[in-house]
Order: structure tokens, then sequence, then C-alpha cells
């Protein structure tokens, strides 16, 4: 072989070699906070109506690791532009989490407890901004209770969430590749949403995480659980 041959070789090997990279880096998707939200928006209607949908793991690792400033909103905007921003993402993940989470989840993947930890991230905007909007209230205004109503029915959705994802946590899922996720994330959320309950429900609330796992046996994060329960 002629050292002119060899060197089309090599030339070849290397055009293979960049153009399988280049394929390689286009193939993966990269999100902004506006394409995240396109993409979100399209697969919960493809959910909601019964669709097949598939969903991109980096999309979720990216409202994941964008907790705090997905969705985007103005500092300086109103409770009422606040909420109509965040409530239709975080239904739209919740709509996701539901189709994704069929019990008992005995094995949880990455995604799902990116998910699930996303919708308790997003949970703490909504109860925050839910106590903001009816603080701002006339107690003597029309339709005050009817706000107060579903202000209550908003607090018991979330009661629900934290028992469901507690026992997840740590009765049904059997991955420790997802401990992680799944506890750190609730370490934070947890006391964050809890604290924005009025003060019965608060109490309420952490007496039911209390008693999730009684009756059951060989817990095997139960240290984890009592330090949990610590952080309420």
């Amino acid at each position: 072989m002629t050292s002119r041959t060899t060197i089309k070789l090599i030339f070849l090997q290397l055009l293979i070699f960049f153009s399988t990279k280049s394929f390689s880096q286009n193939s993966e998707k990269f999100y902004n906070h506006q394409s995240a939200a396109i993409e979100l928006d399209s697969i919960s209607k493809r959910v909601k109506s019964g669709l097949p949908y598939q969903i991109n793991p980096t999309l979720i690792q990216y409202i994941y690791e964008q907790q705090e400033k997905f969705p985007e909103i103005p500092e300086d905007s109103s409770s009422r532009v606040k909420m109509g921003i965040i409530a239709p993402t975080f239904t739209q993940i919740s709509v996701i989490l539901k189709s994704q989470l069929i019990p008992p989840q005995d094995s949880i993947s990455k995604e799902q407890a990116m998910l699930a930890a996303t919708t308790g991230y997003q949970s703490v905007k909504i109860i925050s901004l839910s106590n903001e909007f009816i603080n701002s209230l006339d107690e003597d205004s029309y339709n005050y209770k009817t706000r107060l109503r579903g202000f209550n029915q908003g607090v018991k959705g979330l009661q629900e969430f934290l028992l469901g994802y507690t026992t997840m946590t740590f009765i049904e899922n059997q991955n420790e590749k997802v401990d992680d996720i799944l506890i750190s994330s609730l370490l934070n959320f947890a006391p964050k949403i809890i604290n924005e309950f009025p003060l019965d429900k608060k109490e309420n609330t952490i007496d039911l995480l209390k008693s999730s796992i009684e009756g059951e046996e060989d817990i095997r994060l139960m240290n984890e659980f009592n330090n949990f329960i610590k952080s309420l």
C-alpha cells in the first residue's frame, strides 16, 4: 500500500469519525424555557387525548434541574399573572406524571423520580401563590368563600400528593439508584409545602405522613424516613 493510499484511508476514517460525532451531538436535543414549555404542552395534550407519546429524558432532566427558574416568571408580576404562568405548567407535569406512575411502583426509573420531584417543587410555587392570592382578597367580598373553598381543595390535593410520594419513596420503590433524588427532593419541598398550609392542616398532614408506614415491615429506608419526619 502506497503512502498516498494510506493517507487517503486515514483521512477517510477521520471524516467518518467526525461525521459520527457530529450526528451524535445533534441527536441530543437541548432545551431552553420556551422549547421545554412547548414540548410539555404537546405531550400533556397527547396524554389527555389517550394518544401514544414519547418523552425525551433530556426534557425531564432540564425541568428538574431548572426547578427554581422554570417556568420563567417576571418578578414584578401580580399574583394572578404568576398563577396564570405556573398553573398550566403544574397541570402539564402532573398529567404526565400520572400517566408514568402506575402503582405499585416497586422500581422507579431516574426519569420518573425526577418527574415526581419536579411536581413537588412546582407544588411549592402553586401553594405559595395561592396563599398570596387568598390573603389579598377581602373576606367580605361575594366570592371569598368560593375562593377559600378552592384553596382548601388544593391543600387536600397536595396532602394526597405528599402521602403518595412518601409511600412511593419509603415503601414501594426498591431501586436504590434513585433514592437520593427522591429523598433529597422530599426533604427540600415537603416542609415548604406544609408550611403554607393552615395550622390544622399542617398538623393533620404530619400525622398522615407519620402513619403512612404503619403495619409495614422491613422498611429499607427507615432511618431516612425518621429524618424526614423530624424535618417537618
